[in-house]
């Protein structure tokens, strides 16, 4: 591509497709972004964060043989003794919908009653995500930050609040050592001219 005023072609280097259109189908997202005020930039920012996350949780698979991790999201699905993340989250998605006016999603009932996040679709999954995120106390800052590109925020909302901190000291760096290389990466996207895709052009 040819720049005006310059004299030699410059890359750009293609955002993965999850970090463009994937994303806008989502109402519930959008309605993330609108209270953010996020500008096209800023959603950019918030759609590789997504697509970042997944690719730190499911990389290798949306079933975890160790724990009862699932989907793309690896929440905790037991049911019975101890905390099943994936049932919180649907409350927390269910709460939000409600607080903004907007109609429950039918399939809520549906997930509840499976308990199984790999049922559902990859847009109801990463709704899932983002409400569960958006509804925790502390969260605001870290959104805003991640819009405007803070790897640090990226961070810091998936360890505290996704991740949970949990496991040993090794498990825990090896995990903040993963999101700080793939949010640093989906970040390293910086520069001062972008096209309407987000893609840099210098």
């Amino acid at each position: 591509m040819m720049i005006p005023g310059f004299s030699r072609e410059i890359p750009i280097k293609d955002l993965p497709l999850e970090a463009t259109d994937a994303h806008r189908g989502s109402n519930l997202l959008r309605a993330v972004k609108n209270n953010y005020g996020f500008n096209e930039f800023q959603s950019g920012n918030l759609d590789r964060f997504i697509s970042g996350t997944a690719e730190i949780e499911s990389e290798g698979g949306t079933i975890n043989p160790d724990s009862s991790a699932r989907g793309i999201y690896q929440f905790l699905s037991a049911k019975g003794g101890g905390q099943n993340a994936f049932d919180t989250a649907l409350n927390r998605l269910e709460r939000l919908h409600r607080n903004w006016g907007m109609d429950v999603p039918e399939w809520l009932d549906g997930a509840r009653e499976h308990g199984d996040p790999n049922l559902l679709s990859r847009e109801q999954q990463e709704d899932l995500f983002v409400a569960n995120l958006y509804q925790q106390k502390g969260t605001d800052r870290l959104f805003r930050g991640i819009g405007d590109g803070d790897v640090g925020a990226a961070i810091d909302l998936y360890m505290d609040h996704h991740h949970g901190g949990g496991g040993s000291p090794e498990a825990r760096k090896a995990a903040r050592n993963r999101s700080g290389r793939i949010y640093g990466d989906l970040y390293s996207h910086g520069g001062l001219i972008r096209d309407v895709h987000g893609r840099t052009l210098i």
